[in-house]
């Protein structure tokens, strides 16, 4: 009767502190957590865990890869030079991973190690991953999830790019591309399930966001404006190279961008190119239409291009590449050659998906969208709801893009006014609730004395 009691009146702060509960994962599967259970997650999904205010009494460990290839801190010996790959973490994220357990010591790009024996020694209660089209990735293999499930362990899976109850691989075509926002709430409900109790600084990063989102729209009218496009790809330099275009509708950070306003070329365009739902592999010598049969280089044969390209959307795995110095002489695209790029953080590899990240993204596009000029001649935008679910799941016809217009955009990324006025409440309530905890503590004393 004492505990009941004691929890009753406990209800009365749950508009104000955080309560586990129950979680359902992008398999349909359903899990009720009590608060507090000890979490091994894929390292990028830590990282985000970690901004939401998981800490590493509950966090033990991680699996899969702690930096990204193209990062100038790829090699885990080496310190950070810069922090300007907005896929990769902060120097004091990398703390926080070397902090906790790493399942995947000698793993330095995709990998698939998992040591089982690391995991037993952490008592570890929940293993978070991530993959796409209701498939795993990396080192969650069959093998580790049959071990995992031997352990009785729930395995909670996000997919990072697809959703639909009928998205399975080779059946893209019915699923619905993931925008980044609804992927970070995916993981603050997770936390909030886990019991993590939301620290001060996640209102910081929501307003970061938002901020940062306006910034990105404003940039993308101006964009819009002057007729510039956008074309995302993994660039590979050469004539005789094959490069990689994006379909922006699978890609939770290109659907974000697309959201904002980007004006984003949609891929497909090259009719016997081969590829897949996400993917377009184009000869460079195909996109370099002009040039003749046997030519070497594009650098006299760049005036007619495939995709009218003023803004490159490059791959982050390639920021090595693109900024070194016989990038632009082996690719010598018009785009390239007037530093009209930017980077594009791939989503479905594998990202720390939180409101921090989301800013830091958008921020590291917005200045070179914003004085991206139009170099190729102007083509004309297609009327589309880039938020509705066709859209998402289809597209835009091959080289197509959408028009700038307000009313068609997702308002979970701008909407500033609502997180400042929540953030003002909280603050405005913190006497209220921590008088309230006092009065729970002296009840609670009282019952069982």
């Amino acid at each position: 009767m004492r505990v009941l009691l004691v929890t009753n009146f406990c209800y009365l702060l749950l508009p104000y502190l955080t309560q586990a509960g129950s979680f359902t994962d992008d398999l349909g599967n359903e899990f009720n957590f009590d608060g507090g259970e000890k979490v091994v997650a894929y390292s990028m999904i830590a990282i985000a865990l970690n901004h939401l205010g998981m800490d590493a009494e509950q966090l033990v460990g991680t699996f899969g890869q702690r930096l990204t290839s193209g990062s100038d801190a790829f090699d885990r010996g080496t310190e950070f030079e810069s922090e300007i790959f907005a896929a990769d973490p902060s120097s004091e994220e990398k703390l926080f991973l070397a902090s906790i357990a790493d399942l995947s010591p000698s793993c330095t790009g995709y990998c698939k190690e998992f040591n089982i024996d690391t995991f037993d020694s952490l008592d570890a209660d929940v293993v978070i991953g991530f993959g796409k089209s209701h498939q795993f990735r990396d080192a969650t293999t069959e093998d580790v999830v049959g071990n995992l499930t031997a352990r009785n362990v729930p395995i909670v899976f996000i997919d990072y790019s697809l959703q639909g109850q009928t998205c399975l691989p080779g059946e893209e075509g019915t699923c619905v591309g993931k925008s980044m926002i609804e992927i970070i709430r995916q993981f603050e409900e997770l936390a909030v399930a886990l019991g993590v109790t939301q620290p001060e600084s996640l209102k910081e990063d929501k307003l970061a966001m938002c901020k940062a989102a306006v910034d990105f729209s404003a940039a993308a009218k101006t964009a819009s404006v002057k007729g510039v496009r956008m074309l995302p790809a993994y660039i590979n330099a050469g004539l005789n190279q094959t490069s990689y275009t994006a379909n922006p509708s699978n890609d939770m950070v290109l659907r974000m961008f697309e959201e904002l306003g980007a004006p984003i070329l949609h891929n497909h365009k090259c009719s016997n190119c081969e590829g897949d739902f996400f993917w377009e592999y184009l000869p460079n010598a195909k996109y370099f239409k002009s040039c003749p049969e046997g030519e070497t280089s594009a650098a006299n044969c760049n005036e007619c291009p495939l995709y009218p390209v003023d803004l490159w959307l490059y791959d982050h795995r390639i920021s090595s590449d693109i900024i070194s110095d016989n990038f632009e002489t082996n690719f010598p695209d018009k785009a390239i050659q007037q530093n009209q790029y930017a980077p594009w953080a791939i989503g479905y590899e594998g990202l720390a998906v939180s409101y921090k990240t989301a800013a830091n993204i958008l921020k590291s596009v917005t200045a070179p969208l914003a004085n991206a000029e139009r170099i190729h001649p102007a083509t004309d935008c297609t009327v589309i709801d880039v938020s509705s679910v066709s859209h998402k799941t289809v597209g835009l016809s091959p080289g197509e893009y959408a028009c700038y217009n307000d009313d068609f955009y997702v308002t979970g990324y701008k909407d500033c006014a609502s997180l400042e006025s929540a953030g003002s409440a909280a603050t405005k309530n913190a006497p209220q609730v921590a008088a309230v905890a006092s009065l729970v503590t002296v009840f609670s004393l009282a019952f069982w004395m």
